[in-house]
């Protein structure tokens, strides 16, 4: 498997793709070890940097920076499990490592699909001398969106699947 990555991230910094994003023009073709990522990221703040890393640390991507309020962003990505590492703001950065936080914000990304892991909430709560009181967590909302791909990345409507067909539960 460890192989099968390692070539995968060759083929695409040959192919020159070393930026994720999916435009919202594009139609894109994946390739067999590719997935898309669907993040809709609901924030009280301007966001800077989410940074994902695979579960062996060898994948990484970064997730564009988004203003305050809903907004969506495709990224085309190798197939595995990610978690979120960092979280950068204006002001600070999240370490999701720090003092043994583990793992937050994880998800599986599928080859061949469009995959939804629910909309990224940040809250922020009453801080303490200790913590941050930082949360952060996937919430689904279905319809939000898929509307929101119909309407802000229409030649992606395709790939939204039929989940009562497909026996889909996020």
């Amino acid at each position: 498997m460890k192989t099968l990555h390692s070539l995968a991230i060759i083929a695409l910094l040959v192919a020159g793709c070393d930026h994720t994003s999916v435009q919202p023009t594009e139609s894109p073709e994946l390739a067999s070890y590719e997935g898309l990522l669907a993040i809709v990221m609901d924030t009280d703040r301007p966001v800077l940097a989410v940074h994902y890393v695979s579960d062996d640390q060898e994948l990484q991507f970064n997730l564009d920076s988004a203003e305050a309020g809903t907004s969506i962003q495709v990224h085309r990505v190798l197939a595995g499990s990610y978690c979120v590492r960092t979280v950068t703001w204006p002001t600070t950065t999240f370490h999701a490592d720090h003092l043994d936080a583990g793992n937050i914000l994880c998800i599986d990304v599928e080859p061949g699909v469009l995959n939804y892991p629910g909309h990224m909430v940040f809250v922020d709560g009453e801080p303490s001398w200790s913590r941050s009181r930082f949360f952060a967590r996937y919430v689904p909302r279905i319809q939000e969106y898929e509307a929101l791909v119909r309407e802000e990345y229409p030649g992606l409507a395709p790939w939204l699947v039929d989940r009562r067909r497909d026996g889909y539960t996020p």
